[in-house]
């Protein structure tokens, strides 16, 4: 048994997914999934509940797959990336698959070596401390060290994850190998539908009607979605609730924003400024924003306060591996590996985790509680102990 993994999101899952997909079963028996939940790392909502999708990965060819709990989900690209790694390696992956726009292995690697060297740290530093946001400070940095081919990888968000996926997992002292896969036509966050049915997750999203996106998404999906559309459950939109968000977070002080979000650069104190003014989602963010943080990093801020993540969980290591969609394949992945972490497919093996096991996953509780309130139609509370995984036969 061959078993590749992939960290993704699916937000939504569209024809470049099932590609990707189609490419790794080239070189694995088995495929497995490690997927952001309900909030993902752009700071935002996922378009859809973390089930469907699991359900579309699966209908669409995926094997299993697990949860990226909200604290590693909805981080930096670092934390993401070692908290997936951490989970595929886990459940015995033994390949990671990642779609990007430089395919080249050896250039990736050279780049993971780059970040991670004490000189370009220095550079990083100096460059942020002009203003430079740390994604900009790095690829200069990476420029002046190792040459422009190098720095180039980091022009691309998708390549500067796969660079992240290599770290974390030679960080973690893993032995896995990588399969990159370049990307088709639509480039990572490009929003405009150029081509006749492979577009970015980013363009897709920008739409409210499942039919405005039929020939960008695999059939089965346009049938999940659908459905769910019918019933007010697509697509989850900051705009449904948003003063709901507004208004917790004006409950905050300003000392307890710092808990949740680095006071590094001033931010929580900005975002408790702001946060008593603004009077939408939009206005909070740019109120927020200084030259130095990245926008995804202002919206993670924000969602780490309305959820109440402390700040220190994703410098850890998830504890636990929550099944949410898997077919006979993904059974024997199960069966197969010995996974040191509890494997939980249903809600009542959340009393025998760890502390810190529990601690997240009454976390991830809550998180689904509130992520229910963004859509059309508003869910009950407790669908995160109650909604079965999805079982294909």
């Amino acid at each position: 048994m061959k078993v590749a993994g992939i960290i993704c999101e699916y937000n939504p899952f569209h024809n470049g997914h099932l590609y990707q997909i189609e490419q790794t079963r080239k070189e694995a028996t088995h495929i497995v999934c490690a997927m952001s939940g309900n909030f993902v790392q752009r700071g935002d909502l996922a378009i859809v509940d973390k089930w469907a999708r699991a359900k579309i990965a699966v209908l669409c060819g995926a094997d299993l797959v697990i949860e990226i709990p909200t604290p590693w989900a909805c981080s930096s690209a670092e934390n993401f990336a070692r908290g997936g790694v951490h989970l595929l390696a886990s459940i015995g992956a033994d390949i990671i698959s990642f779609g990007c726009e430089n395919s080249d292995s050896r250039i990736l690697k050279k780049a993971a070596e780059a970040v991670d060297s004490p000189a370009a740290g220095e550079l990083i530093k100096a460059g942020m401390s002009k203003g430079l946001t740390y994604p900009a400070a790095l690829r200069r940095a990476v420029a002046e060290l190792f040459g422009n081919e190098t720095a180039e990888v980091f022009d691309s968000p998708n390549n500067t994850l796969s660079v992240e996926y290599i770290r974390q997992s030679e960080n973690l002292g893993l032995s896995l190998n990588f399969l990159p896969i370049k990307r088709r036509k639509a480039q990572h966050a490009e929003e405009k539908l150029v081509y006749s049915s492979i577009a970015s997750a980013a363009a897709l999203r920008n739409f409210d009607r499942t039919e405005e996106i039929k020939n960008y998404i695999p059939d089965v999906g346009y049938e999940v979605l659908s459905e769910l559309e019918r019933a007010g459950l697509y697509p989850y939109r900051i705009g449904n609730s948003e003063r709901v968000l507004l208004a917790f977070l004006r409950r905050m002080q300003a000392e307890e924003m710092i808990r949740y979000v680095s006071d590094e650069n001033g931010l929580a104190q900005r975002l408790h400024r702001a946060s008593r003014t603004a009077d939408s989602f939009d206005e909070l963010i740019n109120n927020v924003k200084v030259k130095n943080v990245t926008l995804a990093a202002v919206r993670r801020a924000v969602f780490s306060c309305f959820l109440k993540i402390p700040c220190e969980i994703a410098g850890k290591l998830p504890a636990y591996i929550r099944i949410l969609a898997m077919n006979k394949r993904g059974a024997e992945i199960i069966r197969n590996s010995s996974c040191p972490l509890p494997i939980i497919t249903r809600h009542s093996q959340s009393a025998a985790l760890s502390d810190f096991g529990r601690e997240i996953y009454n976390l991830e509780c809550s998180c689904t509680d509130i992520y229910s309130l963004f859509s059309k139609k508003i869910s009950d509370c407790s669908r995160e102990q109650t909604s079965p995984i999805f079982i294909k036969d």
